[in-house]
Parts: C-alpha cells; structure tokens; sequence
C-alpha cells in the first residue's frame, strides 16, 4: 500500500486543490485495491508477445515473396523449354 496522505500533499504541492489532489488519490488507491493495473512483468511479455507478432508477419511476407519468385522462376523455364521445342 502507498500513504494517500503524502501523495495528496505532493498533488496539493504542485499547485493542484485539495479537492482534486483527493479525487486522483481515491481513483488511485481503487485502482491499486482491485489491481487494476499492470505489472513490470506483464508490461514485459506484452511487449515481447508484440515484437513476436511483428517478426512472424514478416518472415511470413518475406517467405511469401520468397514463394512467388521460386514460383515464377520455374514457370519462365518451363516456358522457356517449351519455345526450344518448337
């Protein structure tokens, strides 16, 4: 838990009123008793689980790619085959 008290008289402090300085710590002390909030660690593997994400979308385009120019190769030799035999 966090002293409300000190962080009203910071709030108070840095030019807010009293009756603001109340109103954002009750909404953060509500916030911290229903934990309504997120952890380093899950901050963490929410941006690991992101970076991963983009990394298959690429790999997937770039297999894609990869896909069609094997693709194509093939169909301009074969096509190329066809015209020797005619």
């Amino acid at each position: 838990m966090f002293d409300t008290h000190t962080i009203a008289r910071q709030l108070t402090g840095a030019g807010l009123t009293t009756e603001q300085a109340d109103v954002i710590t009750d909404a953060v002390r509500q916030a911290a008793d229903h934990g309504d909030y997120a952890t380093r660690t899950e901050l963490e593997s929410l941006a690991t689980k992101v970076d991963l994400a983009s990394l298959e979308a690429r790999l997937t385009w770039r297999f894609a790619g990869a896909i069609l120019a094997q693709t194509l190769a093939i169909l301009g030799g074969v096509l190329a085959m066809l015209r020797l035999l005619d």
